[in-house]
C-alpha cells in the first residue's frame, strides 16, 4: 500500500486511509487542523524571529555621534546663528536630520554635506576639527562656502 501517492496532497492521502476507519470524517477534520496549526506556528516562528532581531538593527545614528553633531551645530552656529534646525536634541535619530547620510547597517554617520550652512553674517568661522574624531565611518565631507578662517584648538568633546 502506497501512503503518499505521487501527485497526491498530504490530506488525500490521509482521507484514503482513514475512510475505511469509523470516524473517518473527525479524523481528517483532526488532521486538517494539525496541517493549519502547524502552518501557524512556522509563521509564528518567523515573525518572532522578525520581531526579536529588530533589536540588533541600528535604530538610527549612535549617541556620540549624535552628541558630536550637536557640538558641532552649535560650533557653526557661534555666536547666534540658526543653521540646520533639524538637528535637535529632542529628535532623537541624526540620520534622519538634513546634510546626513548614514550606513544602514552600522547606523554610523558616513557623508556630512554642510557646505555653505554657516551664515555669512556670523563672519569668520574657526572650527574645532577634534569635532569629528567620533565620526569613525565619515567618507565624505563638504565644509566650503562657510568662510573657514582657521582652526581652534582641541577643545569641546575631548576637553
Amino acid at each position: 500500500m502506497q501512503f503518499f501517492p505521487r501527485g497526491g496532497s498530504v490530506k488525500s492521502s490521509i482521507k484514503a486511509l482513514t475512510s475505511s476507519l469509523p470516524f473517518a470524517t473527525i479524523n481528517i477534520v483532526i488532521v486538517d487542523i494539525y496541517i493549519k496549526m502547524g502552518l501557524f506556528l512556522q509563521v509564528l516562528t518567523v515573525l518572532v524571529m522578525t520581531v526579536s532581531m529588530q533589536g540588533w538593527l541600528p535604530r538610527g545614528c549612535l549617541e556620540e555621534e549624535r552628541i558630536a553633531l550637536l557640538h558641532l551645530k552649535d560650533s557653526l552656529n557661534y555666536p547666534n546663528g540658526t543653521s540646520l534646525p533639524s538637528w535637535r536634541i529632542a529628535h532623537a535619530n541624526c540620520c534622519d536630520w538634513e546634510r546626513i547620510t548614514c550606513n544602514s547597517s552600522t547606523g554610523r554617520v558616513t557623508v556630512l554635506l554642510l557646505g555653505s550652512v554657516r551664515n555669512e553674517e556670523l563672519g569668520d568661522w574657526y572650527f574645532n576639527a577634534s569635532l569629528f574624531l567620533p565620526f569613525q565611518q565619515l567618507k565624505g565631507l563638504a565644509l566650503w562656502g562657510n568662510r573657514i578662517a582657521g582652526w581652534v584648538e582641541n577643545r569641546g568633546l575631548l576637553s
